[in-house]
């Protein structure tokens, strides 16, 4: 010390700022539902369309969201976190097509049934082990011409197979309508 002077050493270095953005991970379990993950405790917000879903998130903790609107495929899909210090962090998805077709079969007379499908796709009719099959448009039906008169009590059963690789099914047993010979 040099006369009255007193050396004070006083914290110089600055403290620590949180600068780092969450990493965040999104997938589509089905046409109903998304998952969001953090690696860091925050807020989420996941927005498809016009639906917006938000919550806390926990660090390493999947968020499962239940969806107002089903996914049919081709929607973006975008999340973010925001974590404590306001970072964000972002994932972007494209929803993928994972509903079945919705199919019903018919028996329309004992020589012909006919098969719908809401979706564009390849159907296959079977019938006691004889399969027809060929394309089917959504909302318009397939008459499918019998090789032999159904007699009743056959088990007919309907599958469509969509652009997605997803399959929707129906089936029914027949019934006699052929009027009694005399």
């Amino acid at each position: 010390l040099i006369g009255n002077q007193l050396n004070t050493f006083s914290d110089v270095i600055p403290p620590a700022l949180d600068i780092r953005a969450p990493e965040v991970e999104l997938a589509q379990v089905d046409e109903d539902t998304v998952v969001v993950t953090s690696d860091e405790d925050g807020t989420y917000t996941v927005i498809i369309g016009g639906d917006s879903y938000s919550g806390p998130i926990t660090a390493g903790t999947p968020v499962e969201i239940d969806l107002d609107t089903a996914l049919l495929g081709g929607e973006t899909i975008n999340a973010s976190v925001v974590d404590a210090a306001g970072n964000t962090g972002t994932a972007s998805t494209t929803a993928t097509d994972q509903r079945d077709p919705t199919v019903t079969v018919a028996q329309v007379d004992e020589d012909t049934v006919v098969v719908t499908s809401d979706e564009d796709g390849t159907y296959s009719v079977t019938i006691d082990g004889e399969t027809y099959s060929g394309s089917i448009t959504a909302g318009t039906p397939v008459e499918i011409e019998l090789a032999s008169p159904l007699l009743g009590g056959e088990n007919i059963n309907a599958s469509v197979l969509d652009a997605a690789g997803n399959t929707g099914t129906a089936s029914t047993t027949t019934s006699e309508l052929r009027a009694p010979t005399t």
